[in-house]
């Protein structure tokens, strides 16, 4: 389980917190993560006021597209994101990120600093399937969420 914020137009880590097992990501605090492709930048999109989305929205496809990725799609992707959070309270990141790494992300509102933080949890992808993060990952980092909020 991480912990991150926003910085710039990447996501940055807090915190993590590993698993015992031997297979673990090896992002450590100050690791940045894409906002477009990742779930923890994909929470953080979707609790930002529409007009602000928006905004983030059309400058993160802009950068994509500087970097010679398909912006288009990116967008597509994460407004899809922000779909699931509409429905189920978190983002995924199924193999978007990385091409074996599944991911969850809840924000949470940082009362004192006024802020949104987001909580994420990955694993590998061929051993931790979509299905997982939805129907059992998903509940756990809501209530993680809602009690730090």
């Amino acid at each position: 389980v991480s912990l991150g914020c926003r910085d710039g137009l990447d996501m940055i880590y807090l915190e993590t917190i590993r698993s015992e097992t031997a297979l673990t990501l090896g992002l450590a605090p100050g690791s940045r993560l894409s906002m477009l492709t990742s779930s923890m930048g994909r929470a953080y999109l979707a609790v930002q006021e529409p007009a602000q989305r928006a905004a983030l929205l059309e400058e993160l496809g802009a950068a994509a597209v500087k970097n010679g990725e398909d912006g288009a799609r990116l967008v597509g992707a994460a407004k899809e994101a922000i779909d699931d959070y509409a429905r189920d309270g978190c983002c995924y990141s199924f193999r978007d990120w990385h091409a074996d790494v599944n991911a969850i992300a809840a924000p949470l509102r940082d009362i004192r600093n006024g802020r949104w933080l987001v909580l994420s949890s990955s694993g590998p992808a061929s051993s931790m399937d979509e299905a997982y993060f939805r129907n059992i990952v998903a509940p756990k980092l809501r209530t993680l969420a809602a009690r730090l909020a």
